[in-house]
């Protein structure tokens, strides 16, 4: 009940609190913040009637020179994707998840679930929501993508990251996945879900490094090494 003014108040308080900060504020701390906001938010307009008990998931991308940083509540996700293959992905807040993570179900059943639309956070249902926060690196060429469960849950994970990593324009290969994705559900009743989808592509590399350096890094910084040691 309410779901869609639940997420159009979640998205336009973080966009809001996140324009509104100085550049040289902490984007953990600033994602964080918009989300403890958004939640405040839904939360207190889910006290009226018409609206009551109302709330959404939420996954939110900040990219800075430095780092990604991604903000997580419910079963929305986010990917990372880099030359064709996933580096992360974020961990649904739901119950089916939750077996999973305990080794009770596959990820595939978990999908397949009736009961994997039971979720166990989600923004403007209490007072307080503790978000997943992640800070990550990025490379030249890696591909973020922003999706809901009427998005992901509609296909296999394999299935999907092939879509996510066809080649072909951004605006081109949203759209024809979008499409696809919905024809798929028309196809088994038209009984599904609502679906999101961003996808964002970035062209260059974060100040934050891998945890792995390429042994080419690695030798780069070896005369820089010596120099330090001859200066000491």
């Amino acid at each position: 009940k309410g779901g869609k003014h639940a997420s159009s108040l979640a998205v336009r308080t973080v966009i809001e609190y996140v324009s509104s900060v100085s550049a040289d504020s902490d984007p953990v701390e600033t994602m964080r913040t918009a989300v403890a906001k958004a939640n405040s938010i839904v939360s207190e307009e889910g006290m009226k009637d018409e609206y009551k008990g109302m709330g959404t998931t939420l996954v939110a991308l900040l990219i800075t020179p430095f780092s990604a940083v991604v903000a997580q509540v419910g079963d929305s996700r986010v990917y990372q994707l880099r030359k064709g293959k996933k580096i992360f992905r974020t961990s649904d807040h739901s119950m089916v998840f939750d077996m999973v993570r305990a080794n009770v179900i596959t990820e595939e059943q978990a999908r397949l679930s009736d009961c994997s639309n039971i979720i166990l956070k989600a923004v403007g249902i209490d007072k307080t929501v503790a978000p997943d926060i992640y800070e990550l690196p990025y490379r030249k060429g890696d591909r973020f993508v922003l999706c809901t469960d009427g998005f992901w849950g509609a296909v296999d994970e394999p299935t999907l990251l092939k879509m996510l990593t066809e080649r072909g324009s951004l605006d081109d290969r949203t759209r024809t996945m979008a499409h696809e994705i919905d024809d798929i559900g028309m196809e088994n009743g038209g009984g599904h879900d609502n679906l999101t989808v961003a996808v964002i592509d970035v062209f260059m590399d974060s100040g934050m490094r891998d945890k792995n350096f390429s042994r080419q890094t690695i030798a780069s910084m070896v005369p820089y090494l010596l120099l330090v040691i001859s200066i000491g």
